[in-house]
């Protein structure tokens, strides 16, 4: 990276402050995230059979297995439990 460059990145990094509850929900964010992720590490589970192993409620991690297969980290399998809840895996385990 050029001077030029390190003193532009510099004054934007500067200027542009991230507010702390910002940096706090990120932060909650990724905690979930690789939590939900370590469910799923031993194979497709269902949004109740996540939220049972994280010991969250079920709106909660609702939310946060759809922000999840929204930016592609997981994916259904395309199979249903018995109560009609799409199965989620880690992208890319099939």
């Amino acid at each position: 990276m050029s001077w030029d460059q390190e003193k532009t990145l510099k004054y934007i990094k500067n200027k542009m402050k991230v507010s702390e509850k910002k940096v706090e929900e990120t932060r909650k964010f990724m905690k979930i995230r690789k939590s939900i992720a370590k469910a799923l590490s031993t194979g497709p589970k269902t949004i109740p059979q996540i939220a049972e192993i994280m010991n969250l409620p079920l709106s909660d991690v609702t939310y946060n297995v759809m922000t999840c297969r929204k930016y592609g980290y997981i994916e259904e399998t395309g199979e249903v439990s018995d109560d009609d809840y799409y199965f989620y895996e880690l992208k890319g385990r099939k």
